[in-house]
């Protein structure tokens, strides 16, 4: 699992390898033309940027090799060494001692080696340095190479050639502890957030088991409470069509009590079996071709008698929509049916309910649900759509529910393609509830 970042770690190597030679070899360059240096400093550097490229094309394929066999650390420290002998000939060619303001590149390769690999690395890569630039060095005093001066005059004596030896061992030294001390704290921090990933991967385990769980509990609870819901239903109906004039009629008012509240009752389970299988995924489309037109006439009649009870009215807009969609008609009616019965529950009587259906765009019906209600303020406008929610909680008395009708309406709009959202003033300023649905994939003629 580790050979692929092990090889991209050296392939980044080679590019910053081709690029400082590529800077080092412009700035020699530049240095000659400006009679900084003459044309033997510029060869042996040359040379020297030479055979750091030579270094790449053999070592990438033996590190290819090593890395997939998992034996690259002799290679690893033979193409580091060979890299920090071709940095000393830089140096060489430019004056050996003369040129001390190029130990930076040895300090450049010792961090870029400490984030690439572990921590005891840099040691090993100062210590590579500190040799190949005393070899540099000492071949130089006893003149075993020649010494290539750019100041003719820059002639340090021994001792102050051992202070200058020194003060480097120290730099690379304390380079390489910071560089191992920060791969440290970097390879802290990347198992403290493998274990904090771990953590959360189990906890997210953890929420969606429980999140299929309350489904299954949801979905289980909802059908068994169904069964005697509609039989205490289907007897109130029976009772209130065949008890003629044998009950009175505080009687038969406390049997339609008892049909609304059961009726109402059923609602607020279907509405929990509906949501617990749109959230398992179970819910899909069946899509038919469906007259507007009716739909919408129709989704506004359902809610005509709580409208007339509350002293409410209700209206409908129509302004240039297709005649036939093809759409999942139960979906459609449930979310018009939602944000039509929400905004009449909210309503004071004397208010008003509009419909309002038009075509937005060529490929967008927008659809509005408008009322003259209490309002919502602007935080809440999202809030509203999330599932259980109460916005009006201190008077759930007055309006209950399960909080569930505008998440169903958002979650039934979204799996048929469509948009929703909420539009408000404030409090007691009335809202206004819009979906769009993209006409391009369910119209079907105008």
């Amino acid at each position: 699992m580790q050979r692929e970042p092990r090889l991209a770690s050296y392939r980044s190597g080679i590019t910053l390898r081709i690029g400082t030679g590529v800077i080092i070899e412009a700035i020699a360059c530049a240095a000659y033309f400006a009679g900084d240096i003459n044309a033997k400093n510029l060869i042996g550097l040359s040379v020297s940027v030479g055979f750091v490229y030579l270094l790449c094309i053999p070592f990438s394929f033996i590190m290819k090799a090593a890395i997939a066999n998992r034996h690259s650390t002799i290679p690893t420290l033979v193409d580091r060494f060979l890299l920090l002998l071709a940095y000393s000939g830089i140096i060489y060619s430019l004056g050996g001692i003369e040129a001390t303001y190029l130990v930076p590149i040895y300090i450049i390769t010792i961090i870029y080696y400490a984030v690439a690999t572990d921590r005891k690395m840099p040691y090993v890569t100062a210590t590579m340095s500190l040799a190949c630039f005393s070899l540099v060095i000492l071949l130089e005093l006893f003149g075993v190479v020649p010494h290539l001066n750019v100041v003719a005059s820059f002639k340090p004596s021994f001792s102050h050639q051992l202070a200058i030896l020194s003060v480097t061992a120290v730099l690379l030294y304390v380079s390489a502890y910071t560089s191992s001390y920060a791969n440290r704290i970097i390879e802290h921090g990347k198992a403290e957030l493998r274990e904090r990933n771990v953590e959360l991967e189990k906890a997210k385990d953890r929420a969606l088991e429980a999140d299929r769980l309350k489904s299954e509990f949801l979905a289980h609870i909802s059908h068994e409470l169904r069964t005697p819901l509609h039989h205490i239903i289907g007897f109130t109906e029976l009772v209130l069509e065949e008890s003629g004039d044998r009950l009175g009629e505080p009687q038969r008012e406390e049997l339609r009590d008892v049909l609304k509240s059961g009726t109402h009752l059923l609602s607020l389970i279907n509405e929990v079996l509906d949501f617990s299988r749109i959230e398992s995924g179970k819910e899909k489309l069946e899509e038919n071709d469906v007259d507007l037109r009716a739909l919408l006439t129709d989704s506004l009649k359902v809610v005509a008698d709580s409208a007339k009870s509350g002293a409410v009215q209700t209206r409908l807009v129509l302004d240039d929509i297709p005649e036939r969609i093809h759409i999942d008609e139960r979906k459609m009616r449930q979310v018009l049916y939602n944000l039509l019965s929400n905004a009449v529950k909210f309503t004071p009587p004397g208010g008003e309910v509009i419909l309002d259906a038009r075509t937005a765009e060529p490929s967008l019906l927008m659809v509005s649900v408008s009322d003259t209600g209490i309002g919502l303020d602007s935080a809440n406008l999202e809030r509203a759509f999330l599932p259980f929610e109460s916005i009006h909680s201190k008077q759930r008395a007055k309006y209950p529910g399960t909080g569930l009708g505008l998440s169903l309406a958002r979650k039934y709009v979204e799996l048929i393609g469509g948009k929703i959202w909420a539009e408000s003033q404030g409090k007691d300023q009335g809202s206004t509830f819009r979906f769009t649905i993209p006409l391009t994939e369910f119209r079907n003629g105008r």
